[in-house]
């Protein structure tokens, strides 16, 4: 039989659930009729179909399975069900602990309109739940104009929460700020629909979508005159019009005056930044001071063809605990490096009760084998002297393993290679993960940055 169009909703009463047959299969089969007498096997994408009784429905019939496209009603069977679904749709704080509900009460999509028989005492529960209802719709035409599926739609409304069905439903160009769609695709779809948008609505998406490209690019901040200049070409508005649009408060970004210059930021990097400075803060206040002459005498002892530059390099880490060591290509960063690990591990700074260790660490696995020629100390160290590796593993060992108790109880000191390459969020995860204990230096080339 030929699969059959899709065509106006209908109503379906569900029975028993039945197992799938099909290996990886995530959707659910269920016995069911419909009004027309229509029996058979009902397939839907939707985990919590269970919650309602029944439900009217969008799909395709394909021999004895209807399999279901969109939900467009949903009918609770009881009280308890339809309080639980309207807590979470709307907030708890506006469905009253009582209240009396037909059990044809839907939440419908495209179907029609809420249609409410008696829900006792409760005007703040139709106001919210008919706002939400009106957010939710606007969200899936917007979406589904761009070929996006329900259920990867309902994914986003549960990632992203209330605050972005609420944002959308008021302002479309909020799935550019909440990264679901790019500004042109959001600009071609208000445009072909004729939403009311205001300019600073649409501005502001502009700067937003110009910074996200730009982080994507590797730079955190953005000057404002580049950012104007550049989005000015987009919005082709008079340069001292959009500077006073995108100096009004928005919570999408944020502006920082580093001199007399100002920067413009995305507010999830302007945080970012605040804690990832907070956590090195901490750092300055947990590491005690080793013996910097006993260092220094190793030094002149072993590496007596360093230069001052290098030599004071190398003792950053019995003086600091966080370090940045910065210079070009022929600079000597990597022999510096090897010294300063040498002088460190002779200081006999201790970790557990064990000699402490070091960790070598680089963004990039191609990074991380450059940093192999440090690892020949470990003939003289042994076992102290952790083979290279990259930020990411470190991460993702931690968290996915449960080592953080193991992988850094006896590392006293980490060394952070190719600094230019690590952004603030990987810098973030990393050391949100580093005990405060463990010192850290930072190694890289400032005019890679």
């Amino acid at each position: 039989m030929q699969p059959t169009k899709p065509n106006a909703p209908r109503r379906f009463f569900l029975g028993e659930e039945i197992a799938s047959n099909y290996r990886g299969d995530k959707r659910k089969r269920y016995e069911a009729r419909d009004d027309s007498g229509w029996s058979g096997v009902l397939v839907v994408w939707s985990a919590n179909v269970r919650a309602f009784s029944s439900l009217w429905a969008r799909g395709m019939l394909k021999g004895e399975e209807f399999v279901v496209s969109q939900v467009a009603q949903e009918v609770f069977p009881n009280d308890a069900s339809a309080h639980s679904y309207l807590s979470w749709l709307v907030g708890k704080d506006a469905v009253p602990n009582r209240f009396d509900v037909t059990f044809d009460l839907p939440f419908a999509l495209e179907a029609g309109d809420l249609q409410f028989s008696t829900i006792s005492g409760s005007e703040a529960l139709k106001a919210a739940f008919e706002s939400k209802r009106r957010a939710h719709e606007a969200v899936m035409w917007l979406c589904e104009s761009f070929g996006v599926s329900w259920p990867k739609l309902a994914n986003v409304c549960q990632e992203k929460g209330p605050a972005f069905v609420a944002a959308v439903a008021n302002n479309p160009y909020a799935l550019v700020q909440y990264g679901v769609l790019s500004y042109e695709r959001v600009r071609a779809l208000v445009r072909a629909k004729k939403l009311p948008v205001s300019d600073d609505e649409q501005y502001r998406a502009v700067i937003y979508d110009s910074l996200r490209k730009a982080e994507r690019s590797g730079h955190t901040i953005y000057p404002f005159d580049l950012l104007l200049s550049r989005t000015a070409h987009r919005w082709r508005f008079d340069e001292s019009v959009l500077r006073n649009e995108a100096l009004s408060p928005y919570s999408a970004f944020r502006t920082k005056t580093i001199g007399d210059d100002v920067y413009f930021c995305l507010g999830r990097a302007f945080d970012l930044e605040q804690q990832v400075y907070a956590q090195i803060e901490k750092r300055k206040s947990t590491a005690r001071q080793l013996d910097i002459d006993k260092a220094n005498r190793y030094l002149g002892e072993h590496y007596a063809t360093m230069t001052d530059e290098q030599r004071n390099a190398a003792l950053l880490p019995m003086v600091y605990p966080v370090g940045l060591v910065t210079g070009g290509p022929g600079t000597g960063k990597t022999f510096t490096m090897r010294a300063l690990v040498d002088a460190y591990l002779q200081a006999g700074e201790e970790r557990s009760g064990w000699p402490a260790e070091v960790m070598l660490l680089a963004p990039t696995a191609k990074a991380a084998m450059l940093l192999e020629p440090i690892c020949e100390l470990g003939r003289k160290y042994v076992d102290r002297i952790h083979k290279p590796t990259t930020i990411h593993k470190v991460i993702y060992d931690t968290r996915h393993n449960d080592r953080q108790d193991t992988i850094f109880r006896r590392v006293g000191l980490v060394i952070i290679d190719e600094m230019s390459m690590v952004d603030v969020e990987l810098m973030h995860d990393f050391l949100s993960l580093l005990p405060n204990e463990t010192r850290m230096v930072m190694v890289g080339d400032p005019d890679q940055l």
